[in-house]
């Protein structure tokens, strides 16, 4: 064989092995890239069914009459996975002051405090400023 048909051949097959290569890492990190959005989204949708279980516990609890010691430890569990999922979104609870600020008054319309009040009354105003504050959480969530 002649060695421009040798270099041609060889040209040809490290042209092939080169372009598989390139493909195989572009595959792959397109592939990382989609996945990171897909688990994003998937802990996006986790803390909108969260901020929906808390928002309704915090109205069933400040629509009664009288403390549920069993709703408030269920209010404060709920609380403290909102704050775990927010985390696992990447955002710094403390560091970041607006998501801090919004969340530290969630917890305070949802517990009253800590559910401390002598002749606790119910008060639908503490609900809605819940539902208010999620609302605002989730919007502030969504542009980062």
């Amino acid at each position: 064989m002649s060695s421009e048909l040798e270099a041609s051949i060889l040209g040809a097959v490290l042209g092939a092995l080169l372009g598989a290569l390139a493909g195989g890492v572009v595959s792959h990190l397109s592939e990382r890239m989609h996945e990171s959005r897909r688990r994003k989204q998937m802990l996006r949708d986790q803390l909108s069914d969260l901020a929906i279980e808390f928002e309704a516990d915090v109205t069933a609890y400040w629509s009664s009459e009288g403390a549920d010691v069993l709703m408030q430890s269920k209010i404060i569990g709920s609380f403290n996975k909102l704050r775990v999922k927010i985390t696992q979104l990447g955002i710094d609870v403390v560091a970041d002051r607006e998501v801090r600020f919004l969340i530290k008054e969630i917890y305070q319309f949802a517990t009253g405090g800590t559910f401390a009040t002598k002749q606790r009354a119910p008060d639908m105003r503490r609900a809605m400023n819940v539902q208010k504050r999620l609302g605002s959480l989730s919007e502030i969530l969504s542009n980062r």
